[in-house]
């Protein structure tokens, strides 16, 4: 995972809608608050301590996170931070914007994309095998395929897969970005989509 505030050059700022300029002030604190955030939803109330759920459930949430990125790479120039800073579709018209999209389409941005969303659900897993011990130990484990808190758990390790995943390969981006890096290797291409 990416390690380490993120600092944005003062020419390049202006080209970065405010949402990613705030983001790239709270790095790593997104990765960290997402991990954490998924691990304390899929815990789930008092009385609900199910195994199946502890051990399934972070494996797969990271790895469909990984899929929503990789399906629909973000656009930061459209929406409503991008309106309001008047940089809706700003990469139309800016070769730098162009190059910031691209870079989350590139093959090496993709293959981040999976170590990342792998090394996020070995941490979840570790954690929640750690917390499954921890029950079976008290007496308070269960194991089923059906739990109260099934979906809420489910939902809410998705979604704090998604910030802590989202957080570490925005970071990963934004870096080259201002590095002015493009590529991972010298013989390694962007390979990316052309505009329709």
């Amino acid at each position: 995972m990416t390690a380490g505030k993120i600092v944005i050059p003062r020419e390049l700022a202006p080209l970065l809608p405010p949402t990613v300029r705030m983001f790239a002030d709270q790095f790593p604190f997104s990765k960290w608050f997402g991990v954490a955030l998924a691990i304390f939803l899929l815990f789930g109330p008092n009385g609900d301590r199910n195994g199946s759920r502890y051990l399934l459930t972070p494996l797969v949430c990271p790895l469909l996170t990984a899929l929503y990125y990789r399906l629909l790479p973000p656009n930061i120039y459209r929406g409503y931070s991008a309106r309001i800073s008047g940089l809706l579709d700003f990469n139309e018209r800016n070769n730098d914007a162009q190059r910031f999209l691209a870079l989350f389409e590139s093959v090496a941005a993709r293959s981040f994309l999976w170590r990342v969303a792998r090394n996020v659900a070995l941490l979840e897993f570790t954690v929640m095998a750690v917390l499954t011990l921890a029950c079976a130990l008290t007496g308070t484990l269960t194991w089923s395929v059906s739990s109260s808190w099934l979906w809420q758990g489910f939902i809410g390790c998705c979604l704090g897969s998604f910030i802590a995943v989202g957080s570490d390969v925005f970071a990963w981006v934004l870096r080259r970005w201002v590095d002015g890096k493009d590529l991972v290797t010298p013989n390694q291409p962007l390979n990316v989509r052309a505009p329709s």
